[in-house]
């Protein structure tokens, strides 16, 4: 199953080159996942410390509050990125061209 990133970012690649394309995008994909996972991770760890007189369930929403708004940040560092692609003009990539 494809999804419309996928379908608008491979609409422009030639047919003998979309296999090759496919699995960049993919590889792209999980790297950018697992990149992601491993830095709210660690964001996550490095605020989780005990400091005296707070209780455990207290560190945790803090460090997790702290890793939640450097997502917020990076979706929206990620749409703004979005608005500054160029428009594509002449490619149908609705849902009948697939």
């Amino acid at each position: 199953m494809s999804s419309d990133a996928e379908i608008l970012v491979l609409a422009g690649v030639r047919e003998q080159d979309a296999g090759s394309a496919s699995g960049v995008l993919n590889t792209g994909f999980q790297l950018g996942n697992s990149v992601g996972i491993a830095l709210m991770g660690v964001i996550f760890i490095d605020r989780l410390t005990i400091r005296p007189g707070e209780s455990v369930p207290g560190i945790f929403a803090a460090a997790v509050t702290h890793a939640l708004w450097y997502q917020v940040g990076a979706f929206l560092l990620a749409f703004l990125l979005m608005l500054a692609l160029p428009a594509r003009h002449g490619h149908n990539t609705g849902a009948n061209s697939v």
